[in-house]
């Protein structure tokens, strides 16, 4: 009977892959929300150009009152400007700290990969000197018994 091939490090291995597709799924998630956030950043940047380039037919209905709500708009998009930038930096951090810890869940795995594969050929390299072993005895207890 064939003893069939038992990695003991199994369960960690799966623990591992499981840990990795996680890692992977946070890294996704963080890439959308950067993506949501430069679209935000590019939305208040295309207001601001627009209050700073205005229409030709805007030019000429201009008077005090419509400068100073223009000026304090373009400092209420200047201050939000800002905020949305340090929002972009901070989701690219967390892009950035989540692919570094799927790269370390990759490494961790790859490692008992490479473990049960060594320690499979071990298995294997085993057998097969059972099976050579096994084979001789055979053939001399058929010599012996002629």
């Amino acid at each position: 009977m064939a003893v069939k091939f038992h990695f003991t490090l199994e369960k960690i291995l799966q623990l591992r892959q499981a840990l990795e597709n996680n890692r992977a799924v946070e890294l996704e998630r963080s890439h959308r929300k950067l993506a949501h956030e430069l679209d935000s950043l590019d939305a208040i940047k295309t207001k601001k150009e627009k209050q700073l380039n205005p229409d030709k037919q805007q030019n000429q209905q201009l008077n005090l009152f419509s400068l100073a709500i223009s000026g304090s708009y373009l400092e209420s998009l200047n201050n939000g400007l800002e905020e949305q930038t340090r929002r972009v930096n901070k989701s690219r951090e967390k892009v950035e700290k989540n692919r570094e810890g799927l790269l370390k869940a990759c490494r961790e795995k790859k490692v008992l990969e490479t473990l049960k594969n060594k320690r499979f050929e071990e298995y294997k390299h085993d057998a097969k000197k059972k099976e050579i072993l096994l084979s001789s005895e055979i053939a001399l207890r058929m010599g012996m018994n002629k």
